[in-house]
């Protein structure tokens, strides 16, 4: 006999409650102690066997400890009873429902992207709030007249592939266009996502960028997404206030900027400052925002760096 099972089975008050399932399991567990002794006498009920019971509770009781042992929440507390809802339970509850309005975003936001690859806008307007159909509407009327037929994007550029990376109750949408020359191009839009009458809508659109010429020799700067940098550069530091330093030589053969790296940052939307270049110092501008680029050359290695420019 286990005597720290024992001691446990007799440290319980005499007046306290079990469960229904752990009766049961005790009641099973004596039975089977009973038929095992070979007990000619039919029993004659759980409480009246209690009673003639000589031997300790604790004794009979064993195999009921070893089945509860399986099913007890929390070590040897066998016999508690809990009115709280499982936490686990909640928790894995409420991963699933997140999980599940994820991929519901992915499958409408995959609608709307192709709606734009097929030009055709009756799937967007299903899927738009009241507020938003009005909106929708109104770039119909400029783009279309007033007669719109719910055609949407252009003929050149069309859209070719996308990317859609979903965030909380926003989508980032990133489609790739082609002219016939072939050129490529980046445009980007965000929509976000509302719950109206228990059903998921677009409460509103954002077109971020647009016809941002790609090259796969280029990639977004990581504290001015806004401005491309040659893929190979190598990022060498960076400081909080977002400046970055890049091995990387972009001078051309003939000094100045390289030609390509200079057709993708105006591609981009920046524009030179000629009144603030001087030498290997550079300043763009690009809706009111303004970042300086300084490049340094030497037999040793070449690096540049780009932060944002303070008027001085």
């Amino acid at each position: 006999m286990n005597r720290k099972l024992s001691d446990r089975l007799h440290s319980f008050p005499k007046d306290y409650q079990l469960n229904e399932e752990t009766k049961i399991l005790i009641e099973t567990a004596l039975q089977e102690e009973i038929n095992n002794k070979g007990k000619k006498k039919k029993r004659q009920g759980f409480k009246v066997f209690l009673k003639k019971l000589t031997v300790p509770v604790a004794g009979v009781a064993v195999l009921a400890l070893a089945s509860l042992l399986f099913v007890a929440t929390d070590s040897f507390n066998l016999f508690h009873v809990s009115n709280q809802p499982d936490d686990s339970m909640s928790a894995t509850g409420g991963q699933q429902e997140l999980v599940k309005v994820h991929e519901e975003l992915e499958e409408l936001s995959t609608i709307w992207a192709n709606a734009l690859k097929l030009r055709d806008g009756k799937p967007r307007y299903q899927m738009l709030s009241e507020t938003a159909k009005e909106k929708f509407i109104q770039e119909q009327v400029i783009s279309s007249g007033e007669n719109g037929n719910y055609t949407i994007g252009v003929s050149s550029p069309w859209v070719v592939d996308f990317d859609i990376e979903v965030e909380g109750m926003n989508a980032n949408i990133i489609y790739t266009t082609q002219t016939s020359e072939p050129a490529y191009y980046h445009t980007k839009e965000t929509i976000t996502f509302i719950k109206e009458n228990d059903k998921l809508v677009v409460k509103d659109f954002q077109l971020i960028y647009e016809d941002r010429l790609y090259n796969k020799n280029f990639k977004s700067s990581i504290s001015f997404p806004a401005f491309p940098i040659p893929t190979e550069a190598e990022r060498i530091e960076s400081s909080e206030d977002g400046q970055e330093t890049f091995l990387y030589n972009v001078l051309g053969t003939n000094g100045g900027i390289q030609e390509e790296y200079n057709v993708m940052i105006e591609s981009w939307g920046w524009q030179l400052k000629e009144e603030l270049q001087r030498d290997n110092y550079y300043v763009f501008e690009k809706e009111g925002q303004y970042i300086e680029m300084t490049i340094q050359s030497s037999n040793e290695e070449d690096f540049f760096t780009i932060k944002k420019y303070e008027n001085k």
